[in-house]
């Protein structure tokens, strides 16, 4: 069996194990459309396979199978996506073989748990573990050098792989020293990174990919933690490993952000026993005030629905946290926690106007921000059929959010702001197309107007012959409609106007002479 299939079959049994009925009917509907289907693959590398199946379009992440998603839209490892695995594999390894350890891992797992058992089973200790991570580093880094900078993609590949071979079989330690592995992984790429002092460039380009491989997987295997019920074992590694998690919030260190997100994913979906959150705000409350250290604060407090002091402790750094709180309000919407999220909702109404401005460096930047904040926004609106907050939003968050309210008006009719909008914008309205027109039209003709004077000032402005003659066709349009207003000396003022700033525009001046748009 190679690395890879290796790899494949570990991930399938322990991510989908086979005690859960929802995978095994799901795995089963999968193989029925694995024999019976067709598929048609539209991209494939180390990473990602793009397949259709059944009219369904599957992206199979083969690093991390739960993050696979179909557009069938089901929650979880659907059986497109288990056709697509089985599709897969099958073309590196036969199948019967996987099915085979896939049942009898299970057996294993659930005669350790068995009464005669558990007493057997190992004690596990978190600096046992920690102790195992360094000693898989130590060989890890045998023959490598320290200054290499291509290293990076090797921590996921090499590194980590390696420490989860080296898991508990029982299931619920097994997930834990494998999310407690990836986070020091994570750690000892930050340390490399932090001595390489690479620019941003490099770092996005050769870096970033390789450290979502881990934060995924530390993702990915919390939520699979937060399924289970820890017994005194467990939780006993959970309490020693507090301060270990703790030390994601050195201010020093790199990768700021994805710091924030590991711990605040631990402690929103592992350590969760109120007695833990309580000391850890007390000893955050202790330390230096950094960023790091206060918005992590704030978030403990976030958990513990103190709001108005988890907005108090984030009043001086407001701006820069906008990012960080993105998460918290989408986990308050997946919990239906709708009353709060109007609350947070609100408060950082007051600042993301500034933060897409002035943060982010770029137009893109903005733009994706605004898209996530949007968004966010628009699933409060249908949860609750609201929509004062989606609106306040897309008009703070303007000219980055010009495209989503532009959609919002048209959809709901609001056709004379829909106008307003793109005027002041300035939106390239030659775009604009005869559907659009037409619809303007037949709602009011006036609302055209301003509309068509955009287009005429755009056109002229090219100065090309082209150009011109789709102007005199909007300025005959525009003429009818003013007259037909009884607005006969408003035409001629504007006629006059355009005459005057467009006498040196000679083949324009020509179509003017020629035609009768200055007759009344």
């Amino acid at each position: 069996m190679s690395s890879f299939s290796d790899h494949l079959q570990h991930q399938f049994i322990h991510h989908f194990p086979y005690s859960d009925a929802r995978y095994r009917t799901n795995a089963q509907a999968g193989l029925d459309l694995y024999r019976t289907h067709s598929f048609f693959i539209l991209h494939n590398d180390e990473q990602i396979l793009n397949v259709k199946i059944d009219s369904f379009y599957v992206e199979l992440n083969k690093q991390l199978l739960p993050e696979s998603t179909c557009s069938c839209q089901h929650n979880g490892f659907c059986e497109h996506c288990f056709a697509a695995f089985f599709y897969m594999y099958s073309l590196i390894e036969p199948l019967a073989p996987l099915f085979k350890e896939w049942r009898n891992h299970e057996k294993a797992a659930l005669t350790m748990l068995s009464a005669k058992q558990v007493l057997k089973k190992p004690k596990a200790t978190f600096q046992e573990w920690r102790q195992t991570f360094e000693e898989q580093y130590t060989l890890f880094m045998q023959g490598r050098n320290e200054n290499d900078r291509s290293i990076y993609h090797e921590y996921y590949q090499y590194y980590y792989r390696a420490l989860v071979k080296k898991a508990p079989e029982h299931p619920l330690l097994y997930a834990l020293f494998c999310m407690y592995g990836a986070v020091h992984t994570f750690y000892k790429l930050s340390a490399q990174l932090q001595a390489h002092q690479l620019s941003t460039n490099i770092e996005e380009s050769f870096v970033y990919s390789h450290v979502y491989k881990i934060t995924n997987e530390i993702y990915a295997t919390a939520d699979s933690l937060k399924q289970m019920k820890y017994d005194g074992d467990a939780l006993s590694i959970i309490e020693d490993s507090i301060p270990y998690i703790r030390e994601l919030l050195h201010k020093d260190m790199p990768l700021q952000y994805e710091r924030i997100e590991i711990y605040r994913v631990i402690w929103q979906k592992i350590f969760t026993l109120e007695k833990w959150r309580k000391t850890e705000e007390s000893k955050l409350k202790a330390k230096y005030g950094s960023f790091i250290n206060n918005t992590a604060l704030s978030y403990l407090l976030f958990l513990q629905e103190k709001d108005g002091e988890a907005k108090d402790r984030l009043s001086d750094e407001t701006l820069q946290t906008i990012p960080y709180l993105i998460p918290w309000l989408n986990d308050l919407l997946h919990e239906k926690e709708t009353d709060r999220f109007a609350q947070w909702g609100s408060y950082i109404m007051t600042y993301i106007g500034d933060y897409v401005r002035t943060v982010p460096t770029t137009y893109q930047g903005s733009r994706n921000m605004v898209s996530m904040i949007v968004n966010l926004f628009q699933h409060y609106k249908d949860l609750t059929n609201d929509q004062t907050l989606y609106i306040e939003a897309l008009q703070t968050l303007l000219p980055y959010s010009f495209i989503e309210y532009s959609d919002f008006l048209y959809a709901s009719d609001q056709l004379k702001k829909w106008v307003e909008l793109q005027v002041l914008l300035q939106y390239d309205s030659i775009k604009y197309d005869e559907q659009t027109i037409e619809a303007l039209k037949q709602k009011d003709e006036k609302l055209v107007i301003p509309l068509y004077h955009q287009m005429i000032s755009k056109l002229i402005y090219e100065k090309k012959k082209s150009s011109y003659q789709e102007a005199y066709i909007y300025l005959q349009e525009l003429k009818r409609l003013y007259l037909q207003m009884n607005r006969s000396l408003l035409w001629e003022h504007y006629m006059e106007e355009l005459a005057i700033k467009t006498k040196k525009q000679r083949s324009f001046q020509q179509l003017l002479e020629k035609g009768d748009l200055l007759n009344v």
